[in-house]
């Protein structure tokens, strides 16, 4: 058995554990909050330029400059039930190319993902994006973010 000092020292140890453990449980619950504020997400051009500028200095050969995907697939994400907002995931086929793959996001911070097993393309029915035109190959003509 601990002496009454190590038992305090325990105490206060779990003491300070709950309360560490209980301060990053509101920091998730701020980043939430924070998350669901109206930010506009703007950028200038001039930081655009510069930050895909970076990337395409910077990225692994294997990864797209930028994708391009259809506005009614976008519009049709858009109006899944309940989207306030859109999230963005980066994932690999088996060939290893990278991907982004769009899901809706609830308002309180939730992926909106069909039920398992269900077709993504059923009318109605909640969808996830992926099959985008990617670049390169199918790169967009003149534009200074991707310098092609």
């Amino acid at each position: 058995m601990p002496s009454c000092k190590k038992r305090y020292h325990y105490a206060h140890f779990a003491y300070h554990y709950a309360v560490e453990a209980a301060r990053v449980c509101i920091d998730c619950t701020l980043k939430i909050i924070d998350m669901n504020t109206n930010t506009n997400h703007e950028i200038s051009l001039q930081d655009a330029i510069e930050m895909t500028t970076r990337y395409r200095a910077n990225r692994p050969s294997d990864f797209p400059v930028c994708e391009t995907f259809e506005l009614a697939a976008i519009q049709k994400l858009l109006a899944t039930s309940g989207c306030e907002s859109v999230r963005i995931y980066y994932g690999m086929k088996e060939n290893m190319e990278s991907h982004a793959i769009l899901v809706a996001v609830n308002s309180s911070g939730e992926d909106i993902l069909p039920e398992a097993g269900a077709a993504s393309s059923a009318g109605g029915e909640v969808i996830i994006l992926e099959d985008s035109y990617r670049c390169p190959p199918l790169c967009p003509k003149g534009s200074p973010l991707n310098d092609q």
